[in-house]
């Protein structure tokens, strides 16, 4: 005997979502020319002098944030997009372990600088009461803009195009 249609229609439905969720949640793989970080470094006041010269992204982040979490892709693909003009994105955890950040860095296919604010060095230096707060720094160090909360791509690109010029 053979199930009513409705029946039918309810396990269609359901093994299309079935489906749409398996491929939502299978990761795409990092392209060959990005290498994604093996290690994270201590946010220190001299860790960022590395950077000099260069206009910087600074991210203030955590795994459990949702807003961080929304806004990495668009993070990762202007350090793509830019960073052959020099601008870096560089990400500061203010929570979790090396090998969290790591872990997730290898989840989402990061391939921009990581480092972990474990004193919260970083976290008091610049002032930051909330995440994700992103720093937008000069060739010479100095924050030019501060962003508290979700940033789109488009809103960064422009934050880093007025650097540029």
């Amino acid at each position: 005997m053979r199930p009513p249609v409705a029946w039918r229609t309810f396990l269609t439905i359901l093994l299309l979502a079935a489906v749409v969720i398996a491929c939502k949640s299978h990761s795409t793989p990092a392209p060959d020319n990005t290498v994604v970080p093996t290690t994270v470094e201590t946010f220190t006041s001299e860790t960022l002098m590395q950077y000099r010269g260069k206009i910087v992204l600074l991210n203030f982040w955590a795994i459990w944030c949702g807003p961080c979490r929304l806004e990495m892709p668009d993070l990762e693909a202007v350090y793509q997009e830019y960073g052959e003009r020099g601008v870096v994105v560089v990400g500061v955890n203010v929570t979790e372990s090396a090998a969290e950040i790591l872990a997730y860095a290898q989840k989402l296919n990061l391939t921009f600088p990581l480092l972990r604010d474990a004193e919260a060095h970083g976290t008091k230096t610049y002032s930051i009461r909330a995440l994700p707060t992103t720093l937008f720094l000069d060739r010479e160090g100095q924050v030019q803009y501060r962003q508290l909360g979700l940033m789109k791509k488009d809103s960064v690109v422009e934050r880093v195009e007025s650097l540029l010029h």
